[in-house]
């Protein structure tokens, strides 16, 4: 192993305690001495616990499923799983479903998806 799947592979750990681990310890580890962690799943562990990142987790799946089923119906099956695939990848990588480009753009594509659901329900009553 080398470079970043190295450097990786040293970021996976959690919580010392259960507690800790269902509900976070309200601490940021990136970049944290001597343990840090660029792993946005691990930072979401210690920052509030696996209970709220699950609970997270699907609150964020219910809010984008019409741009889900958009995806889906309008590109194909494979490429709405490569987009949930590369959105895994990102969230392994570091923080995907805060304030960044990546969660931005999903915004601003459920926006368009919103708008345009308005727009043709609008025009067929």
């Amino acid at each position: 192993k080398t470079g970043t799947f190295e450097a990786l592979s040293n970021m996976w750990f959690f919580p010392d305690n259960s507690v800790s681990i269902l509900f976070g310890e309200g601490v940021k580890i990136v970049g944290a001495f001597p343990r840090g962690s660029d792993i946005g799943f691990i930072q979401d562990v210690f920052m509030f616990g696996l209970i709220p990142t699950v609970f997270l987790s699907l609150c964020l799946v219910y809010v984008f499923s019409p741009l889900f089923r958009k995806i889906k119906s309008y590109y194909g099956v494979l490429f709405f799983q490569i987009f949930i695939v590369s959105l895994l990848f990102f969230y392994m990588k570091g923080v995907t479903f805060y304030a960044n480009e990546i969660s931005n753009l999903i915004i601003l594509m459920l926006c368009f998806v919103v708008f345009e659901n308005y727009l043709r329900d609008k025009h067929h009553s």
